[in-house]
């Protein structure tokens, strides 16, 4: 069965309402991150997309080298 997906805007609102966020690709021009740091719950960053924004109590990186 395909399973449909749908993108929501980025807001603070939507980020809060996730249980988690995952970053696998560092669109770093077209998207916030530190909005992303800022309201989501929790973060799964696989590109180190959010280095030195801050919270790294709620961020885990995996697979992406520490600057």
């Amino acid at each position: 069965e395909r399973v449909a997906f749908q993108s929501v805007a980025l807001t603070p609102e939507n980020l809060r309402a996730q249980d988690i966020v995952l970053i696998v690709t560092g669109h770093r021009r077209q998207v916030d991150y530190g909005l992303v740091v800022e309201h989501a719950p929790l973060i799964v960053d696989a590109v180190n997309a959010t280095a030195g924004l801050g919270h790294a109590e709620k961020i885990a990186r995996v697979g992406a080298p520490l600057h």
